[in-house]
C-alpha cells in the first residue's frame, strides 16, 4: 500500500528517517512506542517541509 506513495524523493526520505528513530529507539522502549516516536518524527519533518 505505501510503494506507490514512494515514488517521490521526499517521501522517501521522511519515510527512512522515521523508519531510522523508531530502530533506533526499539532497543530502549516499550513495545509500540518507537513507532509512536517515529511518527513524531514524521509530523516534524512534513512542518519543516511546510515551512520552506
Amino acid at each position: 500500500m505505501l510503494v506507490p506513495m514512494l515514488r517521490r524523493v521526499d517521501a522517501r526520505r521522511v519515510g527512512a528517517a522515521a523508519a531510522a528513530v523508531s530502530l533506533a529507539c526499539a532497543p530502549f522502549l516499550p513495545a509500540g512506542l518507537p513507532v509512536l516516536a517515529g511518527l513524531l518524527g514524521v509530523t516534524a519533518a512534513g512542518r519543516t517541509e511546510e515551512q520552506s
